[in-house]
């Protein structure tokens, strides 16, 4: 029983180191997530910039239609023309520069909204395990009163004699009904479990595969609009240019100058946007990979927290390779109670002996006097050794008891977060408890009280009324769950 329950210590720890590494998870989650919604204000930034510039450039596009009007009409000189020229093709470029910072900034801001959905997921699959958690608590609750009817059944058959085998196999029986009923709400956990699991990856899947297809349908039709726009206005350039000079009788010296210029700027961008999205696509390849690791540690996250919800689901030990002495009869109880019951036969068939030699009764007397029986010294030696086996192994048991005791509630301390503490019983068939949690203060404390029927009931208390009012009161009413409630406290308190 002792490397069992050492065994089941270890695990218990493991499971905890499991839940402080998803936490850190959480933590590094909520970091990127930081820092995404601060690119995100860049992108807004750069998007009125944006608006800005466009205006801007909009205006010198209306001046320089003014002053192409003017060379057309009154024959205004070419120079201050081909200087607007030169000023509208850098800010055009600028335009581009800015609008494609801008698409930086949306593919970003796309990639915040991804992960931030993943941790709202794994957010939601944390607090499923920490209800399930507390589910197994209230079960293994009722696991330790088995247990501890089945220590007083045998206290009671070692100091009575009785207790028969009948009573004894009677209530192992009631035993082995509540262990049945246990298991079926076991698996009906666990199935209810696989199908909110299925459900969640289906919708998730679909929800990913249409925003995607959407965002890549926009993010075409975005470029191409674009592309067709930078096209027409150096077609719509060049063709006004020609058209003025040849009015104008410009030399073809000029006009080839200008258009050369015209091409060379034309070139400079293409070379600029070429560049650009040259450190774009390096950009795209170091985002894709950190975006490869993030969705690697989430299949990992999702496969520890399904593991540790299967571990919840068994009752936290592997059935298939320990055996849990308070979920099965114990065979070695079993030989202990039958060597006892030999060793009491052995003595009765000792006892036999004295009983023959001692004096018949007389023919007036009815029955042998007992003090012949008593002042036997074989029979005395006997039940003195007798009483003291029986009282060592009484002190014993109740040693035993007294450590595991302690050390199941320093379990259930370091693992849910809560010290229990029993008080006197306040009525008939009533018992209290006080509940204090490792994150809380000394006077945050909540007091429950067990009915007859086994129903638990909050008692008013200054710290259960603060909780009741705020979000754990909430989660109270709506599931009508004491562990998701206080489940919902311990992560109001860190």
């Amino acid at each position: 029983m002792d490397d069992d329950f050492t065994q089941a210590k270890a695990k218990e720890q493991k499971d905890k180191m499991k839940l402080k590494r998803l936490f850190a998870a959480k933590k590094e989650l909520t970091a990127k997530i930081k820092l995404l919604e601060e690119q995100n204000e860049r992108l807004v930034d750069a998007e009125e910039e944006l608006s800005e510039e466009l205006m801007v450039a909009n205006a010198k596009i209306r001046d320089l239609t003014a002053k192409a009007q003017d060379v057309h009409d009154n024959g205004v000189p070419m120079d201050a023309l081909i200087s607007d020229v030169a000023e509208l093709g850098r800010k055009r470029q600028e335009v581009d520069n800015l609008r494609v910072e801008v698409e930086v900034l949306r593919e970003w801001k796309r990639e915040h909204l991804e992960i931030e959905e993943k941790y709202l997921a794994a957010k939601n699959t944390i607090t499923r395990f920490e209800i399930r958690v507390e589910e197994m608590a209230a079960r293994q609750e009722e696991c330790e009163d088995a247990k501890e009817k089945w220590d007083e059944l045998e206290i009671a058959l070692n100091k009575s004699e009785n207790i028969t085998v009948p009573d004894v196999v009677a209530r192992c029986s009631e035993m082995k009904q509540k262990i049945v009923s246990l298991e079926q709400v076991n698996r009906r956990l666990e199935e209810e479990n696989n199908r909110m699991k299925k459900s969640l990856e289906l919708s998730s899947d679909q929800s990913k595969l249409i925003e995607e297809n959407i965002s890549l349908q926009n993010k075409t039709e975005r470029l191409q609009a674009e592309v067709e726009l930078l096209y027409a206005s150096r077609k719509e350039t060049r063709e006004m240019f020609g058209s003025i000079s040849t009015e104008k009788g410009l030399p073809e010296s000029v006009a080839e100058c200008v258009l050369a210029s015209f091409d060379s700027i034309a070139q400079k961008i293409d070379a600029l946007f070429q560049e650009k999205m040259d450190v774009l696509l390096k950009e795209k390849l170091v985002v894709e990979n950190e975006l490869t690791s993030c969705q690697k540690t989430m299949k990992e996250m999702a496969q520890r927290i399904e593991t540790l919800e299967g571990r919840v689901n068994m009752g936290e030990f592997n059935p298939a390779k320990t055996k849990a002495l308070h979920l099965r009869i114990n065979p070695s109880n079993t030989a202990n109670t039958r060597e006892l019951l030999m060793k009491l036969r052995e003595s009765e068939e000792g006892l036999l002996p004295g009983t023959d030699s001692a004096p018949a009764p007389s023919s007036r007397g009815g029955a042998l006097s007992s003090s012949s029986l008593g002042e036997n010294p074989q029979v005395k030696a006997i039940l003195r050794r007798m009483k003291t086996k029986h009282d060592s192994e009484l002190d014993l048991m109740k040693r035993k008891f007294r450590q595991k005791i302690s050390e199941f509630r320093m379990a259930v301390y370091w693992v849910f977060g809560w010290r229990f503490d029993a008080e006197s019983e306040t009525g008939p068939k009533k018992r209290r408890y006080r509940l204090r949690s490792m994150f809380s203060t000394d006077g945050d404390v909540l007091v429950l009280e067990v009915g007859e029927s086994g129903s638990l009931e909050l008692l008013d208390s200054d710290f259960g009324k603060k909780m009741l009012e705020g979000l754990p009161g909430r989660v109270l009413q709506e599931s009508g769950s004491i562990p998701a409630f206080l489940g919902q406290i311990i992560l109001d308190l860190k």
